[in-house]
């Protein structure tokens, strides 16, 4: 379980609850946010999210992970040990390359027309030391960046972007380096000894091609749940909108 607390006033201040498996825990006055395991216990839960996510037991040999892999995952996997490619990991402490990996993936993210990335709330994660960001880099020239956010036993992709570079090169070329820097990863997080990848969300819709990819790595599903505990300014804000709510739905 990671636990992260972010302050920007008294009554505006956050804590965020990572992989939560319904253990006892002191609420306090501040408003939560988390993502658990399992269905919430508390009757205070409010905006309860059910999300997919897939993993990959790491407590497998390497070669029994690989060999879960499907095929032609493992072909690409091959096929990038083959090229000159550099696996890089990202002092995320470092000012410079936090801006850099703000910067980047915001652009990723205009050029996909998604949410930009919350730059307080991500540089707060960098400084608590749960956060790794790696890349793969070809002829000095950084391609894909994948940033984790992970505890004493799961890594959880929360992040995966390219970058400009990446351009210069055709859409096989792309899926190589981004392939074989998730296998470099799983390889990163087996080494220090966690015991699950988390590939991130996954759509319930069986014909995505994300839900296609990420499943490709032989991974097994899992339900986690998102949910907000409210305390103080942040219960009273949200007991006037579902007021709101009921009322226009009368």
């Amino acid at each position: 379980m990671f636990t992260l607390l972010t302050k920007k006033a008294t009554f505006f201040s956050r804590r965020y609850i990572w992989f939560y498996n319904n253990t006892p825990i002191e609420l306090g006055d501040i408003t939560i946010f988390i993502h658990a395991y399992s269905y919430p216990i508390s009757k205070n839960a409010i905006a309860v999210d059910k999300v997919f996510t897939t993993s990959i037991d790491l407590t497998a040999s390497l070669e029994e992970i690989k060999s879960n892999l499907k095929t032609k995952l493992r072909g690409y996997i091959n096929k990038g040990t083959r090229i000159d490619f550099e696996y890089f990991q990202l002092d995320v402490t470092d000012k410079s390359n936090q801006k850099n990996i703000i910067n980047d993936y915001n652009n990723f993210a205009k050029s996909k027309k998604i949410a930009l990335l919350n730059e307080k709330l991500f540089l707060d994660y960098c400084l608590s030391g749960a956060i790794v960001a790696t890349q793969i880099i070809y002829e000095g020239k950084p391609l894909i960046t994948h940033v984790y956010l992970n505890d004493t036993e799961r890594a959880f992709l929360f992040h995966s972007f390219h970058l400009a570079a990446v351009f210069n090169y055709d859409g096989q070329f792309k899926g190589t380096a981004n392939r074989y820097l998730h296998w470099m990863d799983i390889e990163y997080f087996k080494s220090l000894g966690l015991k699950k990848y988390d590939l991130g969300g996954i759509a319930s819709d069986e014909d995505s091609s994300l839900r296609d990819f990420k499943m490709s790595f032989g991974g097994i599903i899992e339900e986690h749940y998102g949910y907000i505990i409210p305390k103080g300014f942040f219960k009273l804000i949200y007991y006037i909108l579902d007021l709101k709510n009921r009322f226009l739905l009368a």
